[in-house]
């Protein structure tokens, strides 16, 4: 009985990852963010989510470019999936690589210390640019990336790559001097990567809460316990 009850278990997860992971959401761009950096917009973008099945966006939540190659405009809408980074499929991503989607992710949660007043645009643009370094740079179609070479880009594009390669430690990287959290400090089922599911549109990386499927599943599974020990316990 125990066995069969995790079988169900495991099957009713598996199904309702896979659906939240299929749905097509709707991703509204609500604004560009307040740092420029040679005529493009870098750092913390802000957008809303409607939800598949529901009729109405979200709260403007913080939203980042992980892909230089395509362009939105503010007030822009697109369809997108969304994909789990810690468990999701990338393989029909622009760039397909997982690793790389987890650094820039890793990297985006840095930002928060150069938006405190005065907000330091240069540490900003070089952290942006250090994300599409290391997630553009094998170019996208016929297109070849040409990797920012700033030296702030440089330093940033160096801690993911070192943070990455020490995750299964506590080593954290090290920028003008400051120490900057461990790579597996990050919790990467908290983000997903937002992926156009058609058009041009550009995929974007936030953070969410649980989902509200997987919430009711919990809630699901709390309200088994009684039946299934009376049996025998998205």
């Amino acid at each position: 009985m125990k066995k069969l009850v995790a079988a169900v278990l495991m099957t009713i997860a598996s199904a309702t990852m896979a659906s939240a992971q299929s749905a097509v959401d709707s991703l509204k761009l609500t604004g560009a963010g307040s740092v420029v950096s040679s005529g493009v917009y870098v750092g913390n973008y802000a957008g809303a989510i409607k939800e598949a099945g529901t009729t109405s966006f979200s709260p403007s939540v913080p939203i980042n470019c992980v892909d230089f190659f395509h362009e939105v405009n503010v007030g822009q809408v697109w369809a997108v999936t969304d994909i789990n980074l810690a468990t999701g499929d990338f393989l029909g991503t622009y760039y397909g690589n997982k690793d790389n989607y987890q650094k820039a992710a890793y990297l985006t949660t840095l930002y928060s210390s150069f938006y405190n007043a005065p907000v330091n645009g240069l540490e900003i643009a070089g952290i942006q640019h250090a994300i599409w370094n290391i997630v553009d740079a094998g170019g996208f179609d016929s297109h070849t990336f040409t990797q920012f070479t700033d030296p702030e880009s440089a330093e940033w594009t160096q801690c993911a790559n070192l943070a990455f390669s020490s995750k299964g430690t506590t080593g954290a990287c090290t920028v003008d001097g400051v120490a900057y959290q461990s790579f597996n400090s990050v919790d990467y089922n908290s983000f997903v990567l937002l992926h156009p599911i058609a058009g041009s549109a550009q995929e974007m990386l936030t953070t969410t809460p649980e989902p509200s499927s997987m919430a009711l599943l919990g809630t699901g599974l709390i309200g088994l316990v009684p039946l299934v020990r009376r049996r025998r316990r998205s």
